[in-house]
């Protein structure tokens, strides 16, 4: 030990350099190293979420939930499955080792899911969850105005607020609480379908036809050529 705190002292100049050199490294990192309230200790998750109206939690853990675990099921490096099926609603959270990233599991997930769609009920559509977890909630804002009412207020939010916060950079994710949202309601008189022999199936189907556009092909006239387009789709009511 002696020999040591010699060899300090005869060397006293690089010694102090050094250390001057591990000070000025040591706080430039202190300062940067991001501090969080809650650190965000979850591991590296993705989630399936499908959304099933109308349907129980046995009904949606029998259609829903365990066919896409029977997909997932055999994809690479993945260390936990597990599910909750709720009323409407079906969470599967597929668990991927820290050293595959956040990207490289999402194309997987994605890739099998796109593979087994057929397999689900028609209309059910599986999406993926942002990558972010419950810990990564840093804001809550109201949208009030005494000039508009609620419905007006949730389409501004939807169109206008929501998309010019998700360009910010670090943003996964806005949700909207509350609020109503726009529609327009059509009322059926059974009496008066019944006059006109008219079923009900078939007044959905008028409605979805009556409101879009489609093509009708091309007018070769001489060297010009016109586009045909019916335009039925509702822009105003």
């Amino acid at each position: 030990m002696e020999v040591f705190f010699a060899r300090l002292i005869r060397y006293r100049l690089p010694v102090c350099i050094v250390f001057i050199l591990l000070s000025f490294f040591g706080a430039k990192a202190l300062l940067g190293l991001p501090i969080d309230a809650f650190p965000d200790l979850s591991n590296n998750q993705v989630q399936i979420l499908t959304e099933a109206p109308g349907m129980g939690p046995f009904e949606v853990e029998q259609l829903v939930t365990i066919p896409l675990e029977s997909i997932l099921n055999g994809l690479p490096s993945v260390r936990q499955i597990r599910s909750i099926s709720k009323y409407g609603l079906s969470v599967i959270t597929v668990v991927f080792p820290d050293q595959l990233g956040a990207y490289f599991p999402r194309q997987l997930v994605f890739e099998r899911l796109q593979s087994g769609l057929s397999r689900l009920p028609a209309g059910l559509n599986p999406q993926l969850g942002p990558i972010s977890t419950a810990m990564g909630e840093i804001y809550q804002y109201v949208v009030e105005s005494p000039f508009r009412s609620p419905t007006e207020l949730k389409t501004i939010h939807e169109w206008d607020i929501k998309y010019q916060l998700r360009t910010v950079p670090g943003i996964a994710e806005v949700n909207t609480w509350g609020g109503f949202t726009d529609e327009y309601v059509v009322k059926i008189i059974p009496a008066k379908l019944q006059a006109y022999g008219i079923t009900l199936p078939e007044v959905f189907e008028a409605l979805k036809a009556n409101n879009d556009n489609f093509g009708a092909g091309i007018i070769n006239e001489e060297s010009e050529q016109y586009l045909v387009r019916g335009l039925g789709r509702a822009n105003s009511v």
